[in-house]
Order: structure tokens, then sequence, then C-alpha cells
């Protein structure tokens, strides 16, 4: 086998293994009886996987990146519009950082 024979090989794995992981999350969905805590907590991973996510990006980021999110969130309940809130994160982002830097 080729070095790009292997690359295909890999790549078609973890095409194929995401797919598994994807249509299993499906299939447990379905199953799932909509009143157990295997249900509820299936509900509430897309949440809780953003909050961690952004957590991680605010801790690693600093106060630039606190006060860019902090001005997304805010733009998105306000105006409950996409573009305006990721204009608002950006200005923010932009704004503290010019600020801090001088």
């Amino acid at each position: 086998m080729t070095l790009e024979n292997d690359i295909l090989l890999a790549l078609a794995a973890l095409a194929v293994l995401t797919f598994a992981l994807r249509a299993g999350g499906f299939v447990a969905v379905k199953r799932a009886d909509p009143g157990s805590l295997f249900y509820r907590l299936l509900y509430l991973a897309p949440g809780n996987l953003f909050i961690g996510f952004a957590v991680a990006g605010i801790i690693a980021g600093g106060v630039v990146t606190a006060v860019g999110i902090i001005a997304a969130v805010l733009a998105a309940q306000i105006f409950k519009n996409e573009m305006i809130s990721m204009a608002a994160g950006a200005a923010g982002v932009a704004l503290t950082a010019l600020a801090l830097a001088g």
C-alpha cells in the first residue's frame, strides 16, 4: 500500500466511524423513553457541549475573548439575529484588544 492509499483508507475509516456515531445517537434518541433520565441527558447534551467549548475558549483567550463572547450573547438576546451577534462579538474582541494594547 502506498502512502496515498493509507491516507484514503484512514479517511474512509473516519467517515464510517463518524457516520456510525451520529447514526447511533439518532437511534438512541428514537428508542429512549421521553420521560427517562437518559433522554433528558441527551436533550441537554448540545447545550452542555456549547458551554464547555465557550468556557474553554474564554480560559484560553482571556479577557479579550470573554468580552467578545459576552457582546455576542447580549446582541443575540437583544436583536435575535446571528449576523448582528457575530459582528458584535468581533467588535467586542477588536475594541478590547485595542484598549488593552495601548
